[in-house]
């Protein structure tokens, strides 16, 4: 066990010190890159300056201007090949463990509000998934074992592997979620439709009511402040029934869900008990 915790521990100093050099390197990609913006921005400036302030003769005013668009254009490439070679250059490739995790884990440090996703512990520094979010901290990624991590799926065969959902799998979860409250999500839709149709009118009479200002018209004034304060009072209400069918909606379909949990639960701890003990 000592030796484990050495081998451990050494690892993750190792990792550090690697993960220094990156931060380094990534430095002077940063310079790198600010390097040729700076230049390009500087030639360009340089081509304007000359297009306004150099004389040019009176012939061939075409093909001037036709050169001179074409060497922003071919700055503009070139700078976009140059940080476009440079990011290839130094990427990074990851670390891809696939028993582990399927997608490549990038080292990345001050992160706010992050959690490790096998033992729970914060802090700042984690191996991230760029692809689903998934973070590791170091001591959980040295050890590279489910078997023995927490906060996971498991059943009496051991760890169970979330399963992956493609973006229409996704969406039509979502679609079972809110079938339910239809009506609610209608009526919010409607109300937000009619609040943005009512507000495209607003604009217009705030222009009568200075128009009438300007003209002295007292008449106008108060016909276009009156239709100015009926319409908004409308888009608030309509605004007050959009907020309060989706909160009601949202507020249901978080107790559904919490129900369907407490559900899954019981009837798991009831097929455990049933299990050990043989009755229920």
């Amino acid at each position: 066990a000592t030796v484990a915790a050495a081998a451990a521990a050494a690892a993750v100093v190792e990792e550090s010190l690697g993960f220094d050099a990156k931060n380094r390197a990534s430095a002077r990609r940063q310079a790198t890159v600010g390097v040729v913006f700076l230049l390009s921005t500087a030639f360009q400036m340089y081509i304007g300056v000359k297009t306004i302030r150099f004389d040019f003769p009176a012939t061939h005013v075409l093909e001037q201007a036709l050169l001179l668009g074409l060497l922003v254009l071919l700055t503009n490439a070139s700078t976009w090949i140059v940080v476009r070679a440079v990011r290839e250059a130094t990427k990074e490739d990851g670390y891809l463990v696939p028993e582990f995790h399927p997608h490549p884990l990038y080292l990345r440090s001050n992160l706010a509000l992050h959690h490790c996703d096998l033992c729970s512990e914060r802090g700042s520094t984690f191996y991230a998934c760029r692809q689903c979010g998934f973070d590791v901290c170091p001591r959980c990624f040295v050890k590279k074992d489910k078997r023995t991590s927490e906060g996971l799926l498991r059943n009496d065969k051991g760890h169970i592997d979330p399963p992956e959902y493609t973006t229409w799998q996704y969406i039509t979860r979502t679609a079972s979620l809110v079938s339910g409250h239809v009506p609610l999500f209608l009526l919010a839709i409607a109300c937000l439709v009619a609040t943005t149709f009512a507000q495209l009118f607003l604009p217009n009479y705030q222009g009568q009511i200075l128009d009438a200002i300007v003209q002295h018209d007292e008449v106008d004034f108060k016909r276009a402040i009156l239709v100015y304060l009926a319409i908004s009072i409308v888009s608030g209400l309509l605004n007050a029934v959009r907020s309060l069918c989706f909160n009601v909606a949202m507020r249901q379909i978080g107790m559904s869900l919490r129900k369907a949990l407490f559900n899954q639960i019981v009837s798991q701890d009831m097929g455990e008990h049933i299990y050990i003990t043989g009755h229920m």
